[in-house]
């Protein structure tokens, strides 16, 4: 099985480094629901701002979103839609 471009390059290091920065500060928003931690209660991600482009820009997004977004994504795939459509 070959792994995808999220498991080479740059983006497992800028992944660490955008989940390590949001759980730094407790001020920091999920750029899709705009909550803080402790108002979602959940782990930070890296979430894509471009989906499907695995060296773009990384956002902090909490795992609620940024699941839900990817389930979406695989969704659409398998249905032979868009996967990378704006949300």
């Amino acid at each position: 099985m070959t792994k995808g471009p999220h498991h080479s390059g740059s983006y497992q290091r800028r992944a660490k480094q955008v989940r390590q920065a949001a759980a730094a500060d407790p001020s920091t928003r999920c750029w899709q629901c705009g909550k803080t931690q402790a108002e979602h209660g959940r782990a930070w991600t890296a979430g894509h701002e471009h989906d499907g482009d695995p060296n773009g820009r990384l956002l902090p997004e909490c795992a609620r979103c940024n699941y839900s977004r990817g389930a979406t994504a695989g969704n659409r795939r398998r249905q032979g839609l868009n996967p990378t459509r704006n949300w």
